[in-house]
């Protein structure tokens, strides 16, 4: 079997780690947070720390679309359900989709964004933590990852 690759296992390090011990710590999570384990391709890759925080990437062809898709459908069931409507985030996705480019899945604690062709996706399982913190810590860990990649992320 090949060893993991793809643009997020390349960031998936002990300096990735203490970026997300920081950031976990600074939104009120104190419990522990264990090592990264990086897998995944270049079409999906991805950095799991035993659930409590989980950074995907989708990297393969229309990812971008797909993702557009799942939140729009994600609306469309919401429509009388708050909790579960996305909510568009700024500043995290690129900027020629506005705020279309990031969106927080609240039901799931997950943001999802998109920049060039690929999609990222952070989800922040902290239940002691409330949902603004966990949306706060979602929005940093995912600039941190754009960051660590590169302009080309």
């Amino acid at each position: 079997m090949p060893p993991p690759s793809g643009p997020v296992v390349r960031v998936c390090d002990d300096s990735l780690a203490d970026q997300v011990r920081r950031t976990l710590s600074s939104s009120g999570y104190h419990g522990k947070l264990p090592a990264p384990e990086p897998v995944g391709t270049q079409r999906l890759s991805s950095c799991d720390f035993a659930k409590v925080v989980e950074i995907s990437m989708d990297g393969a062809p229309d990812a971008v679309q797909r993702y557009q898709n799942r939140i729009t459908e994600s609306a469309q069931f919401a429509v009388d359900r708050k909790h579960f409507q996305p909510q568009p985030v700024t500043g995290i996705g690129a900027r020629a989709l506005g705020a279309a480019g990031a969106n927080w899945l609240p039901w799931l604690n997950q943001l999802l964004s998109a920049r060039g062709k690929r999609v990222l996706i952070v989800a922040v399982n902290t239940e002691s933590v409330p949902q603004a913190q966990r949306l706060d810590a979602a929005k940093a860990i995912s600039l941190t990852v754009y960051r660590r990649l590169g302009s080309g992320a």
